[in-house]
């Protein structure tokens, strides 16, 4: 269990002690799922992205994984696994961005440009928590 509580302190410093980046983001989702769910000319509906989600998975699966090897690599001599399974991960999130955005060029314009803004939005995050889960691996704080 003390690996939730590690999970919640890092979820706060990289997520929430940020200020501006969580409100921006929840605007942004119910902007972009409102833009989805706009009636097409020809009457049809955009289905529902349960992929937009998945954006968020990624960078939380960061600080999850930082969370249960916390301090694993410290004094280690080269890289630790952790370092190496966590350094992948963007890789994964860039994939699934990608694929993201390409699934769904032919939504409505507005749907479009949320789609690119919450990308760049979760490619902040990944980066915040990457950062931070990179410092709780090797217990060395910045």
């Amino acid at each position: 269990m003390a690996w939730a509580h590690r999970f919640l302190d890092l979820f706060r410093l990289a997520i929430l002690d940020t200020g501006w980046l969580l409100p921006a983001t929840l605007a942004l989702v119910g902007a972009t799922i409102l833009a989805l769910r706009v009636r097409r000319p020809d009457g049809s509906r955009e289905s529902l992205p349960l992929p937009l989600l998945w954006l968020f998975l990624v960078p939380i699966a960061c600080l999850v994984f930082a969370a249960c090897t916390y301090g694993f690599g410290k004094g280690a001599d080269g890289q630790a696994w952790p370092s190496i399974v966590l350094n992948l991960l963007p890789l994964v999130h860039a994939t699934l961005a990608i694929w993201l955005i390409r699934r769904y060029r032919h939504a409505p314009p507005m749907a479009y440009v949320g789609l690119l803004t919450l990308g760049a939005l979760s490619l902040v995050w990944l980066g915040l928590s990457w950062f931070v889960g990179a410092m709780a691996i090797v217990d060395d704080w910045v």
